[in-house]
């Protein structure tokens, strides 16, 4: 049954033309890198001022800004034209090292002066450009919400920065909030499972109590300095739950304490950061910055007052894609071609194929595709049959570089001049032209005729 196996991985390359063979990606992980991300309330940060003061205190990769204060782009046109298509929900600016990335406050039902919020990423870690899908939310919730997702090399993630309803006193606080959770359910929903989303917001949501725990597993609130659930945090705990979801901040003790400071003096946390279950692991630090929030405090006071940052560092993917083929390998296409003629003439006697047959009929190379294969994803079988694979064909299908290059060597090298010319000897324009176009063609006949069996 392997060497049957074997067979059939054999016709399908070799027909499909080896494409596979140019273009293998290496069995590679890339090496992950830490980087720093902050969610704050500033109380306002509507000014080019304000803003370069938080980007300068907090310095992180990416900042995550509720409730800014600052108006939706278009509204002061909107006001005269009453036109909505002078209304848009994003817009993007640049702040020093950062570009900002503002949804501000409009006049949907379910917003007021007090929201908007802001991404501000630090260009030098994400470039602009990397930027593959912007999320706004509906018109009702403008200023509530938004995100980013980049993508590059092996990078995928997204970052949504949120600010939820206060806690529901009435009926239409109620529909604020569901309105907010149905945006937030249907936002991921649009997502692919591989992109890696963090949320950085104020959910004015309380969690944590014991009695109110319903998860089984991995909890997606942690046992660090429970609070009474409210209405909010009841949404809350059960939109992480459905989404497989965790709040990180109360899984560390250095982070669980109050994240907002009332009037009266008394603390609570409504401030969330929110990752996978699964990444989890990957937060090396995550904590509340109260000395900065004493520095960035808009209220003159002696004790603390309104909002805190929350920090998290946390290891993603490498940037940048892993090299393609290692150096010093180079495919011999002639070889490939003639390989390939081969095999649609039903001529399988070829060394290529049965060293295929041979290597997956090896009891433990058959017995691990089986494994692989029972998994959920084909990603690893993919990458163990790929490297079997690229050794297979390194043996068959590459250049032998040292007689190639002596080759070369011998049919193009020419005996310098001796002496020195003068100006007159040395050729025009069009002679140096035309002899490069004849040495092109020398080294490509050469090099033609020398590959070919």
């Amino acid at each position: 049954m392997a060497r049957t196996a074997g067979n059939n991985v054999a016709r399908f390359l070799i027909a499909s033309g080896l494409t596979a063979l140019c273009g293998l990606p290496t069995v590679f992980q890339p090496a992950p890198r830490n980087i720093d991300i902050f969610s704050y309330n500033p109380y306002a940060a509507n000014s080019e001022y304000r803003i370069s003061e938080i980007c300068r205190t907090l310095h992180g990769d990416v900042i995550g800004l509720q409730g800014t204060q600052r108006r939706q782009f278009g509204q002061s046109l909107f006001n005269v034209s009453h036109d909505l298509s002078h209304l848009h929900p994003l817009q993007v600016t640049r702040h020093g090292d950062y570009t900002g990335y503002h949804w501000g406050y409009g006049n949907g039902r379910f917003t007021n002066k007090a929201t908007g919020v802001s991404l501000l990423i630090r260009r030098k870690t994400f470039s602009p450009a990397w930027v593959t899908q912007v999320i706004s939310p509906p018109p009702a919730l403008q200023g509530r919400g938004g995100a980013l997702r980049l993508k590059h090399g092996t990078l995928d993630v997204c970052f949504f920065c949120l600010y939820s309803p206060s806690e529901p006193r009435n009926t239409e606080e109620r529909n604020a909030a569901e309105a907010f959770y149905t945006w937030l359910y249907s936002a991921l929903a649009r997502l692919p499972r591989r992109s890696l989303c963090i949320f950085l917001g104020d959910l004015n949501a309380h969690v944590g109590s014991i009695w109110n725990t319903e998860d089984v597993g991995p909890q997606s609130v942690g046992s660090f300095q429970p609070q009474a659930e409210n209405n909010n945090g009841w949404r809350f705990r059960h939109w992480m739950q459905q989404h497989h979801l965790c709040a990180a901040n109360t899984h560390f003790p250095s982070a669980a304490g109050p994240t907002y400071w009332a009037p009266t003096g008394h603390g609570s946390r409504v401030d969330y950061i929110v990752v996978p279950l699964e990444s989890l692991p990957s937060v090396q630090k995550i904590d509340i910055w109260r000395k900065a929030a004493r520095e960035l405090q808009v209220f003159q006071t002696a004790r603390p007052r309104d909002h805190s940052p929350l920090h998290m560092r946390i290891q993603v993917a490498r940037f940048h894609e892993p090299k393609q083929q290692p150096p010093g390998i180079k495919w011999d296409y002639s070889k490939i071609n003639t390989a390939l003629y081969s095999t649609r003439n039903n001529n399988n006697t070829q060394p290529f194929i049965q060293d295929i047959h041979d290597t997956f009929s090896q009891p433990h190379i058959y017995t691990r595709c089986q494994q692989l294969l029972l998994q959920e994803t084909l990603d690893d079988f993919w990458d163990f049959f790929n490297g079997q694979l690229r050794e297979i064909a390194a043996k068959h299908f590459t250049l032998n570089n040292n007689n190639n290059q002596h080759a070369l060597t011998l049919t193009l090298t020419r005996q310098a001049p001796c002496g020195r010319k003068s100006r007159s000897h040395f050729p025009s324009c069009n002679d140096r032209r035309q002899s490069r176009f004849r040495s092109g063609n020398t080294a490509r006949s050469v090099i033609r005729s020398y590959l070919l069996p």
